[in-house]
């Protein structure tokens, strides 16, 4: 590595006072600062904001790359000595040729190689097709050493793909809890976990789908027909009886009092055929049992000199009453004398006949001004992957079908999934400090090694599975527990508020 001996006040690159000429280059270049002091200026000239190097800093003109790795820990367009500085110059060439401290990382390692292979995941693209003639064996059925015996009739191609593969290989040790940073996103990296255990994270949003909204009830229409063997009637004193429908505290309507008949029956028996309409906004009795909307119907008989008495009453909940119900209730009417002491509820009532209506409902047609509702959870930790476990594999060779098939989960709900921002740490294991080893392998060297290993359909078939039947199904188990916590969230905000 060529070593550079700067005074104070000398330029390294990027000013037109920049006078001496470094070693060439063919390949791309960086510094790194052994001792000494070095400003960064992002002007290219040296004016205005700077960043202070230290000792150990990496920076030059442009990212500088180290196999598939970029390293950018600082970029400007100038860069000035502050004191007298010792200056190493990097290059690829230096790396690749004369730095044995890069070889791991340049060359690869056999042990990477070797270890990779057995990942469960590869197994459709490591290992030859199974005879058809022969059981089939599960490989977590066998010993360690069956299990090697198996490896070792892979395919020279798929070693050789292997070998190369691993030239390139990027090991990353993170400590408990501590993320995956790269210059790039993660879906440009395919990552093998070769010790401990990584969480996967993503920001989940879950958007109320317009077209599953429950219509909502805006007004009922109770067409009041008829009652039956109503109670009260005498030949001393003659029914008139009509009836009252009750929504609530204020809302109501009455039927008009039947014209009397000469036939005795005919009170007892009353047409009322009168069909009024209340407007529903969800009115509910607040009770701790049993807090149901209620709709309430007395029937009482008309008295010109005295209050009106009551024949009977029936009770049902408005849930109860679906549109174009019809049908019939009892009546029920307190007792006259009764042993208020020893008699039960039941006891204080009796059948006092019964009462013949019908429901419609009006629904309030859907309103596209009317956002739907969505919330959303950061940070929220959808796979734990263990040992030998790859992620972004499937991705990577499914596309746009890997996404659709996460975000189907929710398909069986009434909500939306967005999954957005995934991001890889290492997990934080309580009372432990071990920290995690992970191999970072770029897009295009893995999808190379599943070309040379002639098993890619195989091995896009296995990703497609692995991603229906396990992701998806993590993912939908996932979204049930966020929906049951949001429910719980929203009634205890209409508690907190006294709804």
């Amino acid at each position: 590595m060529p070593f550079l001996r700067l005074s104070v006040g000398r330029w390294l690159f990027g000013s037109e006072r920049l006078k001496a000429d470094w070693p060439p280059t063919e390949g791309l270049r960086s510094f790194m600062l052994l001792t000494g002091r070095v400003h960064i200026f992002r002007d290219s000239n040296g004016l205005g904001e700077f960043l202070e190097m230290m000792p150990g800093s990496i920076f030059g003109e442009q990212p500088f790359r180290m196999g598939d790795e970029e390293i950018n820990d600082a970029l400007g367009g100038a860069a000035h000595c502050e004191e007298p500085s010792i200056v190493g110059i990097l290059t690829t060439e230096v790396l690749e040729a004369n730095s044995a401290a890069f070889a791991d990382r340049v060359y690869g390692n056999p042990r990477i190689a070797q270890k990779i292979r057995h990942s469960p995941a590869l197994q459709r693209a490591v290992l030859p097709e199974p005879d058809p003639s022969k059981p089939k064996v599960e490989l977590e059925h066998l010993s360690a050493a069956q299990r090697v015996e198996v490896f070792e009739s892979i395919s020279s191609a798929v070693r050789s793909g292997l070998d190369e593969m691993a030239k390139s290989i990027s090991v990353l040790h993170l400590l408990p809890a501590e993320p995956i940073f790269t210059t790039e996103s993660i879906d440009e990296s395919v990552f093998y976990i070769e010790e401990g255990r990584v969480e996967v994270q993503a920001d989940v949003t879950l958007i109320e789908k317009p077209e599953t909204r429950t219509p909502k009830r805006t007004r009922i229409h109770v067409l009041v027909d008829r009652a039956e063997k109503l109670a009260g009637n005498s030949i001393f004193d003659k029914l008139d009886p009509y009836v009252i429908v009750k929504l609530g505290e204020y809302k109501r309507f009455q039927t008009p009092v039947p014209g009397r008949k000469k036939s005795s029956s005919v009170p007892v028996n009353p047409f009322f055929n009168y069909d009024g309409t209340l407007t529903f906004n969800g009115e509910e009795e607040i009770t701790f049992t049993d807090p149901w909307s209620r709709i309430v119907f007395p029937v009482m008989d008309y008295d010109s000199f005295k209050s009106d008495d009551l024949c009977g009453s029936c009770t049902l909940r408005v849930d109860d009453l679906t549109d174009g119900w019809t049908g019939k209730a009892d009546l029920y009417r307190p007792k006259s004398s009764v042993n208020m002491i020893s008699s039960s509820d039941s006891d204080l009532m009796e059948k006092a006949g019964k009462l013949f209506f019908s429901v419609k409902w009006d629904y309030e047609t859907f309103n596209p001004l009317i956002p739907p509702k969505q919330k959303s959870w950061p940070d929220q930790v959808l796979f734990s992957l263990q040992e030998d476990a790859i992620w972004g594999h499937e991705r990577l060779m499914l596309g746009k079908v890997w996404m659709k098939a996460l975000e189907g989960a929710a398909s069986s709900t009434n909500y939306r999934l967005q999954l957005q921002r995934f991001r890889i740490r290492a997990a934080e294991l309580k009372g432990t400090d071990d920290r995690c080893v992970v191999l970072k392998i770029a897009n295009h060297r893995f999808l190379d090694f599943i070309k040379k290993s002639q098993r890619e359909k195989a091995f896009l078939q296995a990703c497609r599975l692995q991603a229906l039947d396990d992701k998806q199904q993590v993912v939908k188990h996932h979204i049930v527990e966020l929906l049951a916590r949001w429910a719980i969230e929203e009634q205890t905000e209409q508690l907190r508020k006294g709804l």
